[in-house]
């Protein structure tokens, strides 16, 4: 038996991603090229990751009836 939370993989991966991301931002700016390009670029990975995350809670809701408080 755990003692942590089975969906807490997916949230802590959710938020660190958009922090990595802000920081890579604040430090390094966009990635090069055209603004819309740039901008695509710099959200692609952590809305992907964030989708998946999401994924992943939902399926331990439906399948394992995991909910968030307990």
């Amino acid at each position: 038996m755990s003692a942590l939370h089975a969906a807490l993989p997916a949230l802590v991966t959710s938020v660190l991603v958009w922090v990595f991301a802000f920081l890579g931002l604040w430090t390094g700016g966009l990635p090069p090229g055209p603004l819309p390009l740039a901008v695509c670029a710099f959200l692609g990975g952590p809305v992907s990751v964030t989708a998946v995350a999401c994924w992943e809670i939902h399926r331990l809701r439906l399948r394992h009836g995991v909910r968030m408080r307990g």
